[in-house]
C-alpha cells in the first residue's frame, strides 16, 4: 500500500477513493430521481379493475347487464356500464378525475368504483 515513493502513494489513494465516492453519490441522486419518475408513471397507469354484474331490469332472467371501473391510484380513468336488455344494448362511458365524476353515477357504477377502493 505504501509502494516505493511512501506517503504520496497513500495520499493518491485517498483522492482516488474520494473522487469514486462523489461520483457514486452524482450517479445515486440520477437514479433516486429516475425511480421517481418510473414510480409516480407507475401510479397513473390504469391498472385499478372493478366489475359489477346485475340484472338492468329486475326480471330475474340474467346479471347480463354490467359496470367496469378501469383508474389509477388517483381514481381517475372511466366506468363503462352495459344495459342489457331483451332486445338491444345501450353503452355508457362516464370518466373520473381525482375520484369525481363529470356525470352522476349509477349505484351499480359506485359499486363498480368502490370495489377498487377496497383493493390494497
Amino acid at each position: 500500500m505504501l509502494g516505493s515513493s511512501g506517503g504520496n502513494n497513500i495520499e493518491e489513494l485517498l483522492v482516488e477513493i474520494q473522487e469514486k465516492l462523489q461520483l457514486q453519490e452524482m450517479q445515486s441522486v440520477e437514479l433516486f430521481g429516475q425511480i421517481e419518475a418510473i414510480s409516480n408513471r407507475i401510479k397513473k397507469t390504469k391498472s385499478k379493475l372493478g366489475v359489477h354484474r346485475y340484472d338492468a331490469f329486475g326480471d330475474g332472467r340474467s346479471n347480463l347487464s354490467f359496470s367496469i371501473a378501469i383508474l389509477d391510484e388517483y381514481q381517475t380513468g372511466i366506468v363503462l356500464t352495459g344495459i342489457h336488455g331483451r332486445d338491444q344494448t345501450y353503452m355508457y362511458a362516464k370518466k373520473l378525475e381525482n375520484g369525481q365524476p363529470e356525470y352522476t353515477l349509477s349505484p351499480e357504477e359506485k359499486e363498480a368504483v368502490n370495489q377498487i377502493s377496497m383493493l390494497p
